[in-house]
């Protein structure tokens, strides 16, 4: 999610806060974390989804394009699937 802030779009101010404490939260109650910020590019990383050709995300730098949600899709699939193969060789 990104903010204008005169002529350039930045990360919202309170998304890296918003971040560490629900990645604090999942791991103290034994939760999964995924960080769709990191993997994005993190901080002032929508401007590039946005912008990319072709788009990944809309010009109101909050909502992916369809073709950037199956991009999300695709990338927490591969993140799962290389997880659980981790874990199956150490058994």
């Amino acid at each position: 999610m990104s903010v204008k802030d005169e002529n350039t779009f930045t990360t919202y101010p309170i998304l890296e806060t918003l971040r560490d404490a629900l990645k604090e939260a999942s791991f103290r109650n034994g939760a999964a974390y995924w960080d769709l910020y990191e993997v994005m590019g993190g901080k002032d990383s929508m401007p590039i989804w946005v912008n990319s050709d072709p788009p990944l995300a809309g010009k109101d730098y909050l909502h992916f394009t369809w073709k950037g949600s199956n991009k999300v899709a695709e990338l927490l699939h591969s993140a799962i699937r290389e997880d659980m193969d981790k874990t199956m060789n150490r058994k």
